[in-house]
């Protein structure tokens, strides 16, 4: 299990990478990958931790919070 989330980490970003533990993604891999060992079922990720540090890139952190500005809030709705 600790292998395919490493696994899953290395290959994207912090954002990405939540988003995957919200769509429950990385938890129906596990499952997947387990059957064979053991039968799993209802396999969530409830914590995680940084173990290290992410570069700081200014640029990108402004290039996030630009993507939700950016985001369809919907129509205003007259009263």
């Amino acid at each position: 299990m600790v292998d395919i989330m490493t696994r899953e980490a290395s290959t994207c970003d912090v954002s990405q990478l939540f988003k995957k533990f919200n769509s429950e993604t990385i938890g129906k891999l596990i499952e997947a990958e387990c059957q064979g060992i053991y039968p799993l079922k209802d396999c969530f990720i409830r914590k995680a931790k940084i173990l290290r540090r992410p570069k700081f890139d200014a640029y990108k952190l402004n290039e996030m919070h630009s993507e939700s500005a950016a985001e369809d809030t919907g129509a205003v709705v007259a009263k």
